[in-house]
């Protein structure tokens, strides 16, 4: 179907922006330029579908955008634009969102730009491999390492999204709701607790806990 349409419309180049799926390589030959794609994040860290999630669970202090060329691989293309972005400690990962898409917008106007003057980089990148899809695997914080900072961080990037979900040490899955603040000691309760106050929810790690509001959990 891109192919035909491309062909139809006798395209130069293609622009995507985070498009989740490997266009064929039979769409991109088609198109006279190539094409280019503009990713959330500082390529080759945090390739694939989510790369703001893994910013946030990595503890990244630093992200960005990154236009490159797209290839048969996974946003594995030679890149033409990077533009950098300072993460607050506790920034919300709606806000994050919204800066990435500023500067995305910004840098693909610069690489189509240079394409079209006929200078675009075409800089290698280094190693690195795709992160998968968080609702696709398992993953699990690590409650006896994670001081209540890095948490509360990684909470205040997360529980924007839909269905924001948390394991606790048992196995048990909480709905995690706004993040309230951090309690600066934890009382001796064991971490990967979560303790019910009210409408708020503790969640415990070594040197503290993280309060987010309290919705509904379940066992799995």
């Amino acid at each position: 179907m891109f192919g035909t349409d491309l062909h139809r419309f006798n395209a130069d180049l293609l622009c995507t922006a985070s498009f989740p799926h490997i266009i064929p390589a039979e769409t991109r030959t088609s198109v006279r330029v190539g094409a280019i794609n503009v990713h959330s994040s500082l390529l080759p860290r945090h390739r694939g579908p989510d790369p703001i999630f893994w910013t946030y669970f990595d503890d990244d202090r630093i992200t960005g955008v990154t236009v490159h060329w797209m290839t048969d691989g996974v946003d594995d293309g030679d890149v033409i634009v990077q533009r950098e972005v300072n993460i607050p400690r506790g920034m919300p990962g709606l806000d994050l969102y919204l800066r990435l898409a500023n500067e995305a917008a910004e840098a693909m106007a610069t690489a189509v730009s240079a394409i079209g003057n006929g200078s675009p980089s075409r800089t290698p990148q280094g190693d690195g491999t795709p992160d998968p899809h968080p609702m696709q695997m398992t993953w699990r914080i690590d409650y006896h390492s994670w001081p209540a900072e890095r948490l509360y961080h990684f909470l205040a990037g997360y529980s924007f999204r839909k269905n924001a979900r948390l394991a606790d040490a048992n196995g048990t899955i909480h709905n995690i709701g706004e993040v309230l603040r951090v309690e600066e000691s934890a009382n001796g309760v064991t971490p990967g607790t979560f303790e019910f106050r009210r409408n708020e929810l503790m969640i415990y790690v070594g040197d503290g806990a993280v309060v987010v509001r309290q919705r509904r959990s379940w066992r799995t």
